[in-house]
This record gives C-alpha cells, sequence and structure tokens, in this order.
C-alpha cells in the first residue's frame, strides 16, 4: 500500500505531467499500470485503458467501446385477437 509520502509523489507527479504539456510516460499493452504500492507508470497506450483487477494489481487492457441505438418510432403492435373463455357445465 502507498503510504501518505508516496501517495502525494505520485499526485504531484501526475500534475507535474499535466501542468508541463509533457506526455507521462506509457505501459506497453496488456502490462501492470497501477495497485498498492506500484510506482511504475500509470498511463496506458492510445486505445488501452488502466483497468483494476485487484488492490494489487491493474492491467492496461484494449478499451471496449459500446453503443446504444435507440428508435424514435412508436413500438408496433401487432392485433391479436381477444382471448375468449368458454365455460362448461
Amino acid at each position: 500500500m502507498l503510504s501518505p509520502k508516496n501517495t502525494f509523489l505520485v499526485t504531484c507527479t501526475t500534475i507535474a505531467f499535466a501542468l508541463s504539456g509533457a506526455a507521462a510516460p506509457t505501459v506497453d499493452p496488456i502490462t501492470m499500470c497501477g495497485g498498492a504500492g506500484w510506482t511504475g507508470p500509470t498511463t496506458c497506450p492510445p486505445g488501452f485503458v488502466c483497468s483494476k483487477l485487484n488492490d494489487y494489481v491493474s492491467l492496461c487492457v484494449r478499451e471496449v467501446i459500446t453503443t446504444t441505438l435507440t428508435s424514435t418510432r412508436p413500438p408496433i403492435t401487432l392485433p391479436f385477437p381477444e382471448p375468449t373463455t368458454t365455460i362448461r357445465p
């Protein structure tokens, strides 16, 4: 687990890269990018995201993009006969 001092260092390093405009170091796909005690790069290459496997391991995995299709048409209703009940003595 990162100590408060190490957490502060990682946070400051991340902020420094963001403010400097320099590219943060990246890791290769399917490589460790985080987790408790991790001190290496935490940025994945384009098309990959850092995915938490457990508290100790996060890996760069391919980003999955899903789309949701919606329709503006009203639902189609089919004509069905009304159910009938027959009572027999």
